[in-house]
């Protein structure tokens, strides 16, 4: 009893090593050293971690449902995903899996489906130095609008920006009324055009004149290529706004 009292004591007191000599730094409570093996810590699914009480900052485990280190920071639970290898020269990283995942403690977060950050942080490709929320260092391109419709009379909107487009007759040098596909709220530039041809019949490719234009619609009135006849001409209009 002595002997294992001894013992005891002197671990809680010192230093001391698994598969090596003591630990030789301050720094190191426990050295833990093995060229043929490893460490494994606690394996949990987030379902079974989320049952833990009181968790503490520092607490870690293996997280099963995705294979990340979980770490409890004193608030939430953040993962740390690392890197895969691509190649001997490449790392790739992998993306975090669950929701609220800290990207860093500079306010960024990811989620599921989205990249976010309620701090006024700003977003730079190809730059190190974005001026406005976003600032592209070269091309774009986009494949999808944030709302669109690409029919032949359609409109595309990317943030506050709407650009709208059409195509119209125009019959017997009447007032024509178009209806745009969306209501502006601001309605900042509008041109119509008689088309290059109708019925392979070439036409003069002069702008239609515009006489009265509304956050909702506009009207287009006659241009000397108007008085065609059974021949209406067809006419092309793009609309820019907000």
């Amino acid at each position: 009893m002595k002997t294992i009292l001894s013992l005891i004591l002197t671990l809680s007191l010192s230093l001391f090593g698994v598969g090596s000599t003591i630990a030789q730094y301050g720094q190191d409570f426990m050295k833990l050293e093995s060229s043929t093996q490893g460490v494994r810590i606690p394996r949990l699914t987030t379902e079974a971690r989320d049952t833990i009480p009181n968790p503490v900052a520092g607490l870690m485990i293996l997280n099963t449902d995705d294979y990340c280190l979980d770490m409890y920071d004193g608030t939430q639970w953040t993962k740390n995903c690392g890197f895969e290898e691509a190649s001997p020269t490449v790392l790739k990283a992998v993306k975090p899996h669950l929701p609220n995942a800290k990207i860093s403690e500079s306010g960024w977060t990811v989620d599921e489906q989205h990249i976010y950050s309620n701090k006024g942080l700003k977003v730079g490709i190809n730059t190190a130095t974005p001026e406005a929320d976003l600032t592209v260092n070269g091309t774009l391109r986009a494949v999808s609008w944030y709302q669109q419709n690409t029919s032949p009379t359609g409109f595309a909107r990317m943030g506050s920006i709407i650009i709208q487009w059409g195509r119209t007759t125009y019959e017997n040098n009447n007032i024509k009324k178009v209806n745009f596909p969306i209501s502006f709220s601001k309605l900042l530039s509008l041109t119509a055009t008689v088309v290059e041809t109708v019925n392979n019949t070439l036409a003069s490719n002069k702008p239609a004149k515009i006489v009265k234009s509304t956050y909702a619609d506009f009207e287009i009135g006659g241009t000397e290529v108007f008085s065609t006849g059974s021949n209406y001409p067809e006419v092309h209009w793009m609309a820019i706004g907000y």
